[in-house]
């Protein structure tokens, strides 16, 4: 059950936040004093006060993934110093392997005093917590309204380059390993005419294993690997004879298995914290309220400002040094 949850609508193509709502359980034992709104362009913002006190709150956050443009609202907030003008403390918590944020998450705030907060895509939070209930962790926000998940390929004159020559095989996805089941549904490839074989391959080199031929297609963001794809293609146009980045987006894909007509992954980059740190009344959840506040005051600044906001988030990935894996993506 959500008991904390920002909302907001997103643009086409950036998939940013513009509106958000905190959406607070009934019960709460909230007086008028206690809620402040603001007006903007933006629309609506409502939202929880914090005591504040006179020593800082440690906040832990794990990311599931490299510091880049997904995570462009909390680059913000940090180069503003809003999460310190507002008390918190704000640690980044090493990169860790595919599919494992929710059990670090749950493994940090065993071993911590102060808060911990993960993020994750709502298509891998749901059916994680489903096999493992134990973690007693709860969704409380989403930064993207709408998942940017996509399978990328490589088109020349806008016909897909793979299988060039008739040659007749199955095209090779190479997916992160914790979405390689999700693909599978999608794509029916327990089928016997499926056209496709989808294969855990690595994150950090999947741009290049695209271009070098060694996939057909790869599990990409539209807002992170694709925009280096069509980076590197502009800059090799004069030999590449018009090859481009063709993208599927893998919400709201046909699928003759759904019968609601489309793939519906979800929230993107859903932010979750323990059980015990929601619990109402508590001096942890008004922790959180505050970081959740911050972190979409930082969203904001990205909108209006998106050449500062990417400026931003470079020079919060070499203040942070956390390892990038050397990776293609950028």
């Amino acid at each position: 059950m959500l008991q904390v949850l920002y909302k907001h609508s997103i643009r086409k193509n950036n998939l940013v936040p513009l509106k958000r709502r905190l959406l607070v359980q009934r019960g709460n034992n909230y007086d008028s004093s206690s809620i402040s709104t603001t007006f903007n362009s933006g629309g609506l913002f409502t939202f929880c006060r914090h005591k504040t006190t006179n020593s800082k709150a440690l906040v832990s956050l794990q990311l599931d993934y490299y510091m880049s443009s997904q995570f462009a609202g909390i680059a913000c907030a940090m180069k503003h110093n809003l999460y310190d003008s507002r008390g918190i403390e704000l640690q980044f918590l090493p990169i860790c392997p595919v599919g494992e944020e929710m059990h670090r998450v749950r493994d940090c705030a065993t071993n911590t005093t102060g808060v911990t907060v993960g993020s994750v895509e709502q298509n891998i939070f749901i059916p994680t917590l489903q096999r493992h209930p134990e973690l007693k962790l709860k969704s409380m926000a989403a930064m993207f309204r709408r998942s940017p998940l996509c399978l990328a390929s490589l088109s020349k004159d806008g016909e897909n380059t793979t299988n060039e020559g008739g040659e007749e095989r199955k095209l090779i996805i190479g997916a992160h390993e914790d979405t390689v089941p999700l693909i599978n549904r999608i794509l029916n490839t327990s089928t016997s005419d499926s056209k496709y074989s989808v294969i855990a391959s690595p994150r950090s080199s999947k741009n290049t294993d695209l271009l070098k031929g060694n996939v057909d297609l790869i599990q990409a963001y539209t807002t992170t690997e694709v925009l280096t794809l069509e980076r590197i293609l502009q800059q090799q146009q004069q030999s590449n004879n018009n090859v481009s980045v063709r993208v599927d987006p893998l919400e709201g894909m046909d699928n003759t298995t759904n019968s609601s007509g489309g793939v519906r992954l979800g929230y993107a980059q859903v932010l979750f914290a323990t059980e015990e740190d929601l619990e109402y009344n508590s001096e942890r959840r008004e922790i959180l309220k505050s970081f959740l506040d911050v972190t979409f005051r930082g969203w904001e600044m990205a909108i209006r400002d998106v050449p500062s906001a990417a400026q931003n988030v470079r020079e919060i990935q070499s203040k942070l040094g956390l390892d990038d894996e050397n990776n293609d993506h950028w």
